[in-house]
């Protein structure tokens, strides 16, 4: 982790243009939705719904296998480890100490 240090301008001032007009939209959408639906979005507070008994379960789920896109990682993965002779294996020494700095990934 690079050390922190002070040797550049602190406190100095931040141009304040308000809200972003796109946010200013989103709010005024979810305004206009909670009028409609006649129920407050409160995403911190709600309570977990109630698993409802007569909700079906037990049903068939459609399986259209594995997407392309991990096809096609998996075959170059596999030519990689071919042409450089290496197995690609992650274990705890491959990665890196600072990995816990991270968290935004």
């Amino acid at each position: 982790m690079i050390p922190y240090t002070e040797d550049h301008p602190m406190d100095y001032k931040v141009a304040d243009f308000g809200i972003a007009h796109e946010t200013r939209y989103t709010l005024n959408n979810i305004k206009n939705a909670e009028i409609k639906l006649k129920h407050k979005l409160n995403f911190m507070n709600d309570p977990v719904p109630p698993i409802e008994d007569d909700h079906p379960m037990g049903y068939k789920v459609a399986d259209f296998g594995m997407d392309p896109e991990i096809s096609t990682s998996i075959k170059n993965m596999k030519n990689a480890e071919s042409d450089l002779f290496h197995k690609f294996e992650v274990t705890d020494k491959s990665v890196p100490e600072y990995s816990k700095d991270w968290s935004y990934l």
